[in-house]
């Protein structure tokens, strides 16, 4: 599908990014498949209803033989943990079938209880963002302290991080506009790649490791 956001096309890079070209950036397995599915409009907005079809496509591809055997999920909600939410029922599904499931922890910051609802389920990898020096970022949600159900799995880099860039983008726009881009990359490679910070492009390094 195409990618006017810029947000899949980086995601989708940190995983599985052909390397030993010579050229650019690679991603954390080269060797993997990636079956990239859309669910989100060009304003960024998506329904629940949207996740599900996509998580249906899935199920169905394993079903006639495709070896789907790890899923990355970089989008949360503004909601509560709810086990009966049709999204989490889909992740359990998902896991029952043998196929790990990987979510950001969101970026809703160092409050108590902010882990995205979708990442609080028992059943799949939550992962938070560290920054350049290792350290837990600043915008990476938090568990519920004293609540052992709710807690992040993992962290991996999240700041700053290098990928692919779909041009024109949102993305895109945020690493030229913060100043990240030019930190980070040449100009020569400036229109190819870019750089993004969040939780989402923490859970595709997990993921792509899954793969490996």
């Amino acid at each position: 599908p195409d990618d006017d956001l810029g947000h899949g096309t980086h995601v989708a890079g940190i995983i599985g990014a052909v390397g030993d070209n010579g050229r650019g950036v690679a991603g954390v397995n080269w060797t993997t498949r990636i079956m990239a599915l859309k669910f989100l409009g060009p304003s960024g907005g998506g329904m629940t209803s949207d996740a599900i079809a996509c998580i249906d496509y899935i199920l169905e591809m394993k079903s006639r033989g495709a070896n789907v055997r790890v899923v990355n999920c970089s989008f949360s909600a503004a909601t509560v943990y709810d086990a009966n939410d049709p999204v989490n029922i889909a992740t359990k599904t998902l896991t029952d079938r043998g196929v790990n499931v990987v979510f950001s922890a969101g970026n809703s910051g160092a409050g108590n209880g902010t882990l995205n609802p979708y990442a609080a389920a028992p059943w799949v990898v939550s992962v938070g963002a560290t920054d350049e020096r290792g350290r837990l970022a600043n915008f990476s949600s938090r568990g519920a302290f004293g609540d052992a159900g709710k807690t992040v799995s993992l962290v991996a880099p999240g700041v700053n991080v290098v990928g692919l860039r779909s041009t024109p983008s949102q993305t895109g726009v945020l690493g030229v506009a913060l100043g990240a881009d030019t930190q980070r990359l040449s100009l020569g490679e400036m229109p190819f790649y870019t750089t993004a910070s969040g939780t989402s492009f923490s859970a595709p390094q997990v993921a792509g490791a899954i793969a490996l």
